[in-house]
């Protein structure tokens, strides 16, 4: 073993306690940095499940929506039909009509013949 100057050790152990000082303060900052990292971190985290909660909402109600549309679709098309139909058949009453009353007129017209030719 080597025999050193207590002046020698001295400086030294001066420089290893700057050393360390100047270590544990960058042991401080980088906790205080790390602090900070984490509850960003959690910010985002908790943003992110939040979104992805509101995404998932949305979902459910767009689904609701389009099955909402798709049913409405159905009903609407099936009134149209519905409509379409009545259409149909007041047209042909109308004729029915039309072709009645004429029919009447004219065996009111035949009618009259018969009692003329009678007379």
């Amino acid at each position: 073993m080597i025999l050193r100057h207590p002046d020698d050790l001295s400086k030294e152990k001066s420089a290893c306690i700057d050393q360390l000082n100047h270590a544990k303060s960058h042991l401080v900052a980088g906790q205080g940095e790390l602090v900070v990292i984490q509850e960003k971190y959690k910010s985002v985290t908790h943003r992110v499940a939040e979104l992805e909660k509101a995404l998932r909402l949305a979902y459910e109600e767009e689904h609701q929506l389009r099955t909402d549309i798709e049913t409405k679709s159905a009903i609407m098309a099936n009134m149209k039909k519905q409509v379409t139909e009545k259409e149909e058949a007041l047209a042909n009453l109308e004729a029915v009509l039309t072709v009645s009353k004429k029919l009447k007129e004219h065996e009111h017209d035949i009618v009259e013949l018969q009692l003329s030719l009678i007379s």
